[in-house]
């Protein structure tokens, strides 16, 4: 079969705008209410983080005990524009229960709030994404009780997924080739880039979001690509600790580059 320029280029745009629709969801998440949310998730997670560190910068890196995760299951308008903070309550409430169960580092699960902090070489995005199979994320996105299948549903955390573990794919390719070799696999995988696939059955708003650069990461050059490649399975977010936020895109290269496009 021959292929014209016209069909070819018809092709291409049915497979981009089908790939947008996957990422976005329905709707975007709107950076208004985003500020809203996060504001709650921030605050009431660690109410001095702002003060415990800078946005970016020297000395910006957090102390071992501020990064946590969460992932958040609240209703569609109170992601979409229009939403003015009211009726965050509930949300609240869970995200004080969590403050409440930093000492003994378990993770949490509520009925909209699943969050936890590292437990030793376990990170926070691994604990609710990876460990056990998945089943902590995939009980907040599954459950029906209560629920609309639209909801919004904003996965956080406080530093940017870290490359040594979080966004390293090479080395979990490695341990798939070892395993691949063995009788009985043994290698625990810590990247998360497939485990993100869980959020491609949710069709309502959705977004990942992080308040800064993991202070170890920062001026690397494979950082802003790492990141893209969270970006085309879930939308990206930055929401600095001036709680102004901003899109992460390839024009300010996955929120690597100066935030002066944040907005707040």
């Amino acid at each position: 079969m021959v292929w014209t320029g016209v069909l070819k280029a018809a092709l291409l745009l049915s497979l981009l705008s089908s790939g947008i629709r996957d990422v976005e969801g329905l709707e975007p998440v709107d950076l208004t209410a985003l500020q809203h949310i996060v504001r709650v998730i921030n605050v009431h997670a660690n109410p001095a983080v702002s003060q415990v560190v800078p946005a970016s910068g020297p000395g910006s890196g957090p102390r071992e005990d501020v990064q946590y995760g969460m992932a958040v299951r609240i209703t569609k308008n109170q992601c979409l524009q229009g939403f003015d903070g009211q009726g965050l309550e509930p949300l609240k409430k869970e995200v004080g229960e969590f403050k409440n169960t930093l000492n003994t580092k378990d993770v949490y699960e509520g009925q909209m709030v699943i969050a936890a902090k590292p437990q030793n070489q376990k990170h926070s995005e691994y604990r609710l994404l990876i460990e056990n199979k998945g089943m902590v994320i995939k009980k907040l996105l599954e459950s029906r009780e209560g629920r609309n299948d639209e909801d919004c549903v904003i996965f956080y955390t406080y530093n940017s997924p870290c490359l040594k573990t979080c966004l390293n794919e090479e080395e979990d390719n490695k341990k798939k080739e070892r395993d691949a070799k063995r009788k009985n696999p043994k290698e625990t995988y810590r990247c998360i880039y497939s485990a993100l696939d869980v959020f491609n059955e949710h069709h309502g708003p959705k977004a990942l979001v992080f308040s800064q650069i993991y202070r170890e990461d920062m001026n690397k050059i494979e950082l802003s690509e790492c990141l893209s490649k969270i970006a085309v399975r879930i939308p990206l977010y930055q929401c600095d600790n001036n709680n102004r936020c901003r899109r992460c895109e390839q024009d300010n290269q996955y929120c690597t580059g100066a935030g002066a496009d944040l907005a707040g």
